[in-house]
């Protein structure tokens, strides 16, 4: 069975004083599901690990809302694949958003994936099928251990359909979360801004 899951990685630093509580993950490097099963500890996470990769720990302003809204921000993340006990993850300076661009697919077109590097996973289509290499360029792992998701159209259109309800809970919880911890005039640019960056 296909599985797939918007993540991200978490980047604590300055931002979990401001933003609290988190998750209490040690250290960089840990991936976390943003789906339909959001709560504050998760999006506070969320937004704190964003803050800390792109904008050094700052609580969110106005600046760092425009730049959300002109795509200058950056969050390491995206669509993670599980096939029984085979995991492709997002690898390095893959960004969160990227799991939209698999809504392509969807529509019947063939993208341009990219999942990072060191591992670097190579997505391919052929007629029937969508083709994703654990690390085509065999930069981290030995040889034998590289393997392949081979998964059907409509596979995948199936396991998408979840990533839509995601989204929408997501929206709705930012909503809220935004008028918790933030003044008026921020709630409704961050929340526009956000909608948009992860919307379908």
């Amino acid at each position: 069975m296909l599985k797939l899951e918007p993540v991200f990685e978490q980047r604590i630093g300055n931002a979990d004083d401001i933003y609290s509580p988190i998750l209490n993950h040690q250290g960089w490097g840990n991936y976390i599901v943003l789906d339909k099963d959001i709560n504050e500890i998760t999006f506070n996470t969320f937004i704190a690990s964003w803050l800390n990769y792109c904008y050094d720990g700052q609580a969110i302003d106005k600046e760092f809302i425009d730049n959300i809204a002109n795509e200058e921000t950056a969050l390491s993340g995206g669509l993670r694949l599980t096939m029984g006990d085979k995991v492709i993850s997002p690898s390095c300076c893959s960004e969160f958003s990227d799991f939209k661009e698999w809504a392509d697919i969807c529509k019947g077109e063939k993208p341009n994936i990219w999942l990072g590097h060191d591992p670097t996973p190579q997505v391919s289509y052929t007629d029937s099928h969508i083709i994703i290499v654990s690390d085509s360029e065999m930069s981290i792992k030995p040889s034998q251990d590289i393997f392949e998701l081979k998964i059907s159209y409509q596979k995948f259109n199936q396991a998408f359909d979840k990533i839509y309800s995601d989204v929408l809970a997501i929206q709705r919880f930012s909503e809220q979360w935004a008028k918790k911890f933030l003044d008026n005039e921020l709630q409704h640019l961050f929340i526009k801004a956000f909608n948009d960056y992860i919307g379908l």
